[in-house]
């Protein structure tokens, strides 16, 4: 694989990680509405409306603070972006 072919599959699967997070979120219920998820992670919800559409970029730490809001596994979240990726 050389370096294009691995940066867009590392952003295919970046994408997808947060797909399943924004699905999960809201999937929860009561559902959590992204104004919550922003108060959670003490943003203003158009930073957190950045972040579920990846115009801004997903630290890890803010990932594994995602996952535990959501009561997630991020192992998990990581496998099953990589499965959905490989349908």
């Amino acid at each position: 694989m050389n370096k294009k072919q691995r940066a867009k599959a590392s952003e295919a699967l970046y994408m997808e990680v947060l797909r399943i997070l924004v699905t999960e979120r809201e999937m929860r219920s009561p559902k959590m509405t992204r104004e919550e998820l922003a108060e959670e992670f003490n943003l203003h919800p158009s930073t957190a409306m950045r972040l579920e559409n990846g115009t801004y970029k997903l630290e890890m730490a803010r990932f594994f603070e995602w996952c535990v809001i959501l009561g997630l596994d991020p192992l998990q979240v990581l496998s099953r972006a990589r499965q959905n990726l490989s349908k």
